[in-house]
């Protein structure tokens, strides 16, 4: 003897989610997975455009380049007599020289070694 209530066992009789809820569930999943995979290719693309120097460390490698002439001992700086340098400072092309004068005075000269001229020179005087 069959019950009748005991036919064809009902497939949603032990599930937690309804098939709408399933569908939902795997399209969220696939969504997730697809921003993983594409977290992990654009961090893969920065490290390797970090490694290959790529951005402002070219243009740095660019003027560098096109200072190093200068820098070979093709720019002559003439100090007077006496003359003592103290400091020297680069700025990008620019060099700024500090030095202390036979008479007791300081000057700044800043040359640029992309032309080879003195941009300025500020002499620095004491009060007496």
């Amino acid at each position: 003897m069959t019950i009748p209530s005991q036919g064809t066992p009902d497939p949603q009789a032990g599930a937690l989610l309804s098939d709408r809820q399933v569908r939902l569930l795997r399209r969220a999943i696939v969504g997730m997975t697809a921003i993983l995979i594409a977290g992990v290719v654009l961090l893969i693309g920065r490290v390797i455009y970090l490694v290959r120097g790529s951005g402002t460390q070219g243009t740095a490698v660019a003027q560098a380049s096109a200072v190093a002439p200068a820098l070979l001992g093709d720019v002559r700086l003439a100090l007077p007599a006496g003359a003592e340098i103290s400091q020297v400072s680069l700025s990008g092309t620019r060099v700024a020289v500090s030095h202390s004068m036979a008479g007791g005075g300081a000057a700044i000269t800043i040359l640029d070694l992309a032309t080879g001229q003195v941009v300025s020179r500020v002499t620095i005087e004491r009060a007496r």
